[in-house]
């Protein structure tokens, strides 16, 4: 350690200050560091000494402190900051000062100074820094302007401060607003229709200290016109001026879409006047509808857009209708769609209407359903005259149904002429009375071409019953579930169960006991039927033409036929048809 011309006094003086101290000669390297020094940084004096204690400075601060010593003069305050590392390896911003040392003869001596921790205020002005950056940004990204409006009591007007982007959004060159304005000055630059608005909104504003908000045109240096809004909120001054902080942005594309909404809104309505369609929106709170003036042309009412109550258009609803639409309405507050027909009495008679409509929440909270209406009678009328049109050609069907069986019992009567013939003639009668019977169930109200199967075996077991079994001991019992099938399966079916039910008629004539003929399933496309009786074995059909005509018949509709005699000797054949049916012979 080099020998100081401080006294011993002086130096412990030093080394018991609680701030970082030092001592340098006239060429700042240094010669002495205080206690407080030494246990901020954590290393010992020897270390410290000429310059190492810059070891401890960030390197990104140490050409800026040599700069400042460079150009220091041996009779002046130097003052530099850096960031020193304390003994845990933090930074922390430090304030460097030093002032001469001058000896009682008038030598320089060095400089002695301090260390001062400045770390707060250095975040906080690279805070503030920041902040102003970042306000400075926005006011220049800013799409629009962001202004101060000073007013001063004598009707000056100035704008301290006007961000930059004036000349380019609105054509308006920053140093024309740069000065002191009149009120007559700024005329010059709003157009003539909306300058008095403009000054009515602010004179509001400046006496109650409320918020201006206002829409006008500007007109450009270069004559250009354009839609700004501005809004601006006034404070009283302490010296009595009225400041005012606000921003005005281009509404110029905003208004465009609107005269173009505008345009759109009347072409619709034009149309759905044209169109015959009306609208209306009803407000569930205050329970006041808005019809369009179609939809209370159509009710009777005023052809005015002025809201009026619910009641008034229900009241023009025909009284039978009015409970559904009640329901239907009701249906529809729970946000589905809903959708009616109704008569209404105008003043053009009754008419009648249709009407959808759906029910929204808006952004204000509130609950509208918005709907539409257009006029239905033409339709109804067409529907009505359908509907008789259709009543005629049921009533033609059912003739024209009534002489075909007529032509089937003609068929009958020449073929029971040939009876004398031979059994092949009896045979052939009994078919065709099989077909007759099916045709007669032929669906009139249903689908076309089906017939109900389950009906016809029901009546053909009781005509076996009142004709084959006549006068015998057997007795004929049936049940036959609900059976819808087309003709091409339920006449081919028909015969099949003729052939076998004759066959078995057909006998030992002296047997006694009961022939059941059972339809059991007729479901998911599956038709089951079973035939039993006590008869014992016997031939499938009367004749070999019968056999063929089964067989021929099963394969056209896929039908399976099986014949079992069970243990209680009873012989049972069932016949099915569609799922469970199998080709096999």
């Amino acid at each position: 350690m080099p020998a100081l011309p401080e006294t011993t006094e002086f130096l412990a003086a030093l080394n018991a200050a609680p701030v970082l101290m030092w001592l340098s000669d006239a060429h700042h390297s240094a010669v002495y560091f205080n206690q407080a020094w030494l246990d901020y940084t954590g290393r010992s004096l020897v270390q410290e000494l000429g310059d190492g204690w810059q070891r401890g400075v960030h390197p990104d601060d140490l050409s800026g402190y040599h700069a400042v010593m460079a150009v220091s003069d041996q009779t002046a305050t130097v003052v530099a900051e850096y960031r020193l590392r304390d003994r845990h390896g933090n930074w922390r911003w430090m304030q460097h000062t030093g002032r001469p040392r001058i000896l009682a003869g008038g030598d320089m001596a060095g400089y002695i100074g301090t260390c001062v921790d400045v770390t707060d205020r250095r975040l906080a002005e690279d805070a503030a820094r920041d902040s102003a950056t970042r306000l400075n940004d926005i006011a220049e990204n800013f799409p629009g302007v962001i202004f101060r409006r000073i007013s001063h009591p004598d009707g000056r007007i100035e704008y301290p401060y006007f961000s930059g982007n004036g000349d380019k959004l609105f054509n308006i060159p920053s140093d024309k607003i740069s000065g002191p304005m009149t009120m007559d000055y700024i005329s010059e630059m709003i157009h003539d229709d909306d300058f008095a608005d403009v000054v009515a909104r602010f004179e509001h504003a400046a006496e109650t200290l409320t918020t201006y908000e206002g829409e006008g045109r500007l007109i450009g240096d270069d004559g250009s016109v354009r839609w700004v809004r501005s809004v601006s909120k006034p404070r009283r001054a302490e010296t009595g001026e009225l400041v005012w902080d606000g921003f005005i942005i281009d509404a110029t594309d905003h208004h465009r879409h609107g005269a173009e909404r505008e345009r759109v809104a009347a072409m619709l309505n034009l149309s759905m006047n044209v169109a015959g369609i009306g609208t209306w929106e009803h407000d569930h709170d205050s329970q006041m509808v808005t019809g369009s003036s179609f939809t209370n042309q159509l009710f009777g009412l005023p052809q005015t857009d002025d809201p009026r109550p619910w009641d008034d258009y229900v009241a023009a609803i025909h009284p039978a209708d009015r409970a559904n639409l009640a329901t239907r309405f009701d249906t529809g507050r729970q946000g589905a769609e809903t959708s009616a027909e109704f008569r209404v009495m105008g003043r053009d008679g009754t008419r009648w209407v249709a009407s959808r409509g759906t029910t929204r929440r808006l952004a204000d909270g509130s609950e509208r359903t918005f709907g539409a209406v257009f006029d239905i009678t033409d339709r109804k009328m067409l529907e009505n005259q359908q509907r008789q049109a259709l009543r005629t050609q049921t009533r033609l069907l059912k003739e024209l149904n009534h002489r075909v069986k007529n032509n089937f019992q003609i068929i009958l009567s020449i073929l029971r002429l040939r009876d004398d013939t031979g059994n092949g003639t009896l045979c052939a009668i009994e078919r065709v009375e099989a077909i007759s019977a099916l045709h007669a169930q032929l669906s009139l109200d249903g689908a076309a071409g089906q017939a109900d199967f389950g009906h016809f075996i029901s009546d053909f077991c009781a005509k076996v019953a009142a004709t084959a079994l006549e006068r015998r001991a057997l007795v004929m019992r049936c049940t036959a579930v609900e059976c819808t099938l087309d003709l091409d399966q339920a006449v081919p079916l028909a015969l099949i169960v003729n052939e076998i039910l004759m066959a078995r008629v057909g006998l030992e004539q002296g047997a006694e006991g009961e022939i059941l003929l059972d339809l059991v399933s007729a479901d998911q496309g599956r038709v089951l039927i079973i035939l039993r009786d006590h008869l014992g074995p016997g031939p499938l059909a009367t004749s070999q033409s019968g056999l063929r005509l089964i067989e021929g018949l099963r394969r056209q509709i896929g039908a399976d036929i099986r014949v079992v005699q069970t243990p209680d000797g009873a012989t049972e054949h069932s016949i099915t048809l569609g799922e469970g049916a199998r080709d096999d012979g």
